[in-house]
């Protein structure tokens, strides 16, 4: 007899995960939605982690360890995805968990897998009181033209992907270290999908990464990826000019994020250039009424002709910002 397909392939990413493994597995082995399959992608732990997943998985066979010829984060969710069978696949990293009900809650959504993206709120682990949400249609299908605050939060823990679709539209992570290629494969498969559906019923706890490269090439990373973010509106949403907004923020924020951490950092003339570029297509009138006097005085900085001007009659590769 044919095993049944599962309607949700739990995608795990492993690499020296011992001490926090087991805790991620127990959420997703006690789902009230039993109908999954767990597979755990391992980048070649030498911590015991891979023998505690096999020893796991002779007491649920849903459970399946595979030794990844990969080595990068985006690799192993790749590798995780390309053997996948599940209707919809979620993505975890080890140390995340899932609320008890938060696969049933999201596949009684799925309405007969019409939905691209399904994705409920999560919390700081350990702590129920402060949860993201967003301020879009509660359960309710909708596209990322009707609703671009989706783009907020880029965070894949609590959200089901529908795997023809990422199949489809040709949707994969970069293969890299960087713990920032979620948020991309986020915002590409919000821009990408024809109907997604938020809850704000809590639906996992997520661990805060702390991303210790140089804020300056991290920063320098998110601009291209994000003006990357910008051709793919382009293509599929005709550049909607909502979409094109809250992309804006996006990288506006992150700016504002390392000048408020106090880092004195720089920005060589192509950077500038890309910002400039992005900065053009937020809606000023949208700037004057939505954003406070300081960051105006920011955003205008960059989006200004003459800061690229002074650079080139500078002959100089930098700029503080």
């Amino acid at each position: 007899m044919q095993n049944k397909q599962p309607q949700i392939s739990v995608i795990i990413i492993t690499f020296n995960n011992r001490n926090q493994i087991e805790d991620c597995i127990d959420s997703v082995t006690q789902q009230t939605f039993s109908n999954i399959e767990i597979l755990c992608i391992d980048g070649g732990s030498t911590d015991g982690t891979v023998d505690f997943l096999k020893e796991y998985g002779k007491k649920d066979s849903r459970l399946k360890v595979f030794l990844s010829y990969k080595r990068s984060y985006g690799g192993l969710l790749n590798h995780g995805l390309s053997i996948a069978n599940g209707k919809y696949v979620t993505f975890l990293d080890a140390k995340d968990t899932l609320e008890e009900y938060a696969l049933s809650k999201l596949n009684s959504l799925t309405q007969k897998n019409y939905i691209d993206i399904l994705q409920g709120s999560v919390s700081p682990t350990n702590n129920k009181k402060e949860v993201y949400k967003k301020d879009v249609l509660i359960e309710k299908a909708f596209t990322i033209n009707r609703e671009p605050l989706f783009l907020d939060y880029g965070l894949i823990l609590g959200t089901i992907f529908k795997r023809s679709f990422l199949i489809h539209k040709n949707i994969l992570f970069l293969e890299e270290d960087d713990p920032d290629i979620i948020n991309y494969f986020f915002y590409e498969s919000a821009i990408k999908s024809d109907t997604i559906v938020y809850t704000d019923n809590l639906c996992g706890f997520v661990t805060k990464n702390t991303d210790r490269r140089d804020k300056i090439d991290a920063l320098k990373s998110s601009i291209n990826r994000i003006n990357d973010i910008y051709e793919i509106n382009k293509e599929f949403n005709s550049d909607d000019n909502s979409v094109n907004n809250k992309i804006s923020e996006l990288i506006f924020d992150k700016i504002k994020s390392v000048e408020n951490n106090e880092c004195t950092t720089q920005l060589d003339y192509d950077t500038c250039k890309t910002i400039n570029g992005m900065f053009k297509k937020l809606d000023k009138t949208y700037v004057k009424e939505n954003f406070s006097d300081i960051d105006k005085k920011l955003f205008f900085k960059f989006r200004s002709p003459l800061l690229l001007y002074c650079l080139e009659q500078e002959n100089t590769e930098i700029i503080d910002v």
